[in-house]
C-alpha cells in the first residue's frame, strides 16, 4: 500500500541527501586540508607499490655509512659527538633508530605489507626501544621548529608540509601561514596544537629534557639536528629525514656537495681575523662568542678566529662560561659585565680588538631593516674614526640580511641545514670575493641593507593552499625498474569520479 511505501521512499531519499552532504563535506575537507592521494592514486603515479609487483628489493640508494660519516669526522675532528641515529634496510621497509628518544621508526613502503616484529628484528634488534610504524613516502607532515622546516625545504618536499611555524622565513612557509596553516605554538592553544599534530602522518619534533613529549605521541619523530656542535655533524641529518620520503639518493648527493664546498678553502697565516660580538641586553653584558660552530664557520670561510683566551688576559673584568650550559663541546662565551659604567665596560673589550679585521655584530635588533652602521656605532659607543681594523677597513657584518615582518631570521631557520651557504657567504667578506653569494650576510659598514622576505617569493604550488597534489616521489627497485600500474590508474580515476 502507498502508505507503507512512502515512508521507505522518504527514508531512502534522506539517505541519499545525507550521503551527498557527506561527499560534499569530504571534498571540501580534501581541498581545505591539502589533496592527499589515495593508495590507488599513489600507485598510479608511481609512488607506491602495486600488489602485483610481488616480492621486490627496494631502495637502490641506501645510507650505508655510519653517523657521523667519516668525511664529517675528518673535517670536524675536534667535535665529540655520539652516534645518535642509524639506518637499516629490509626489502620493503627501513628501520631508523634514534638514541636520545630511544625509539625506532619502522618505515614501510606504501602498497607493501607492514613487517612483523620478527621481520624487523631480523634487520635490527628492538631491545630497549619503542617502535613506531609509518607508511612512506610521507604525504603530510608538521615540523615543530623552523630548523626542521629548512631540512624539508632542502629535500624539496615543501608541498608535503601541512603546518609551518609562525616564524617561518622562507616564502613558501609564509605562503602556507597565509593559508591558515600556522602550527600552534606549545605556549598557545595546546588543544589546537594537539589537533593539528594528530591530523598529520608525522610530527617532526625536538625532545624536551627526557624526550617524554616525543615518546608520548604515536606519530612523533625526534630529529636531533641541533644536538651536535659541528656544522657538518648537524647538516648530516638531512639523510635521516630523507629516509622518510625515499629521497636518500638526493640527500647523499647534496650532502657530498655540502662537505666539498664547506671544506674547500684553506686558511693562510695572513687571513683576516674575525670576532663575533654583541651587547646582550638580557644579561647586561658585552659578549665575545667563541661558540664552536662559529669558529668552524670562520675557518671554513678561510678566516682566522680571534684568540679570546689571550685577549681576556688584558681585560681583568672579563669572565668566561660555556656557550651552552653543561656542554663544553659547544664552545665558550667570553663577556664583560656592564657594571657601574656600561661604556667603560664596552671600551675594555673593544680596545683590545685593534687587530681584528672583521666583526660579526650579533646584537639583537627587533627590526633588522632599521639596523644600520649608525646603529652599530651607537650600540658599541664607537665612531667611524676609530682605529680598530674592522672600522678602518669597514667590515662590520650581520647575519640578518633575510628577515620577516615577524622578526624571524633566515640565519636562525636554515643555517644548520645549509652550512655551505653560511661559509660561502662569510667567505665573500673574508676573501674579498664579491662573486660569492651573500646568503645570510650583510656589511652594514658599506650600507648593505636587510631584505624583507615575503610569500611572493614562493613560486611553488602548495597543496595546503592550492588543493593540488604533492609532486610524486617515484618508487624504484634495485634493478631501476619503476613500479607503475595502468589498471590501477584507471581504478583511481574511477574512484575519484564517484
Amino acid at each position: 500500500p502507498d502508505f507503507v511505501q512512502c515512508p521507505d521512499a522518504h527514508v531512502e531519499s534522506s539517505r541519499i541527501e545525507a550521503m551527498a552532504r557527506w561527499i560534499t563535506i569530504f571534498l571540501a575537507l580534501r581541498s581545505a586540508f591539502a589533496a592527499v592521494r589515495t593508495l590507488p592514486e599513489r600507485i598510479a603515479v608511481g609512488e607506491c607499490l602495486d600488489s602485483e609487483a610481488g616480492d621486490v628489493s627496494l631502495y637502490r640508494s641506501k645510507i650505508v655509512s655510519s653517523f657521523p660519516d667519516p668525511a664529517v669526522t675528518a673535517a670536524e675532528a675536534d667535535v665529540t659527538s655520539a652516534a645518535l641515529i642509524s639506518v637499516a634496510y629490509g626489502n620493503h621497509f627501513k628501520v631508523l633508530t634514534e638514541e636520545l628518544a630511544k625509539e625506532q621508526y619502522v618505515l614501510t613502503q606504501c602498497g607493501a605489507t607492514q613487517p612483523t616484529d620478527a621481520e624487523v628484528d631480523a634487520v635490527v634488534s628492538g631491545t630497549g626501544y619503542q617502535r613506531k610504524h609509518f607508511t612512506i613516502p610521507l604525504q603530510n607532515v608538521a615540523a615543530a621548529s623552523t630548523t626542521l622546516l629548512s631540512f624539508l625545504r632542502r629535500l624539496g618536499v615543501e608541498d608535503r608540509v601541512a603546518y609551518a611555524d609562525a616564524y617561518g622565513v622562507h616564502g613558501c612557509w609564509q605562503k602556507a601561514i597565509s593559508c591558515g596553516r600556522t602550527l600552534e605554538a606549545s605556549w598557545g592553544n595546546v588543544t589546537k596544537m594537539e589537533e593539528q599534530l594528530d591530523s598529520v602522518e608525522v610530527a617532526f619534533m625536538d625532545c624536551n629534557s627526557d624526550c617524554s613529549n616525543v615518546r608520548a605521541r604515536s606519530n612523533a619523530v625526534h630529529v636531533p639536528a641541533t644536538k651536535d656542535s659541528g656544522n657538518l655533524h648537524s647538516a648530516e641529518y638531512i639523510k635521516f629525514l630523507a629516509a622518510f620520503f625515499n629521497l636518500e639518493e638526493l640527500a647523499l648527493g647534496m650532502f657530498q656537495d655540502t662537505v666539498a664546498s664547506y671544506t674547500g678553502r684553506q686558511v693562510s697565516a695572513s687571513a683576516p681575523v674575525v670576532a663575533w660580538i654583541q651587547w646582550n641586553g638580557y644579561y647586561k653584558r658585552w659578549e665575545l662568542s667563541q661558540a664552536t660552530y662559529k669558529l668552524h664557520l670562520v675557518t671554513a670561510a678561510g678566516g682566522r678566529n680571534v684568540d679570546a683566551a689571550q685577549l681576556a688576559q688584558s681585560v681583568p673584568s672579563m669572565a668566561v662560561e660555556d656557550a651552552v650550559a653543561g656542554n663544553a663541546g659547544a664552545g665558550k662565551t667570553y663577556y664583560v659585565p656592564e657594571g657601574d659604567d656600561k661604556w667603560a665596560a664596552a671600551d675594555a673589550l673593544l680596545s683590545q680588538m685593534q687587530d681584528v679585521d672583521i666583526v660579526v655584530d650579533e646584537t639583537y635588533a627587533p627590526d633588522p631593516g632599521a639596523y644600520n652602521y649608525d646603529s652599530f656605532l651607537a650600540t658599541f659607543n664607537l665612531t667611524s674614526q676609530g682605529t680598530q681594523k674592522f672600522l678602518t677597513g669597514q667590515k662590520v657584518l650581520r647575519v640578518d640580511r633575510l628577515y620577516t615582518s615577524m622578526g624571524g631570521l633566515d640565519w636562525m631557520e636554515s643555517r644548520i641545514a645549509y652550512p655551505d651557504l653560511a661559509a660561502t657567504g662569510l667567505a665573500r667578506y673574508v676573501l674579498g670575493d664579491a662573486s660569492l653569494a651573500q646568503s645570510y650576510w650583510r656589511n652594514v659598514a658599506l650600507n648593505e641593507a636587510a631584505e624583507l622576505v615575503t610569500m611572493e617569493s614562493c613560486n611553488q604550488s602548495l597543496p595546503t593552499c592550492d588543493a593540488s597534489y604533492a609532486t610524486p616521489i617515484g618508487v624504484t627497485v634495485e634493478a631501476s625498474k619503476s613500479i607503475q600500474s595502468v589498471p590501477t590508474l584507471l581504478l583511481g580515476l574511477a574512484w575519484w569520479a564517484m
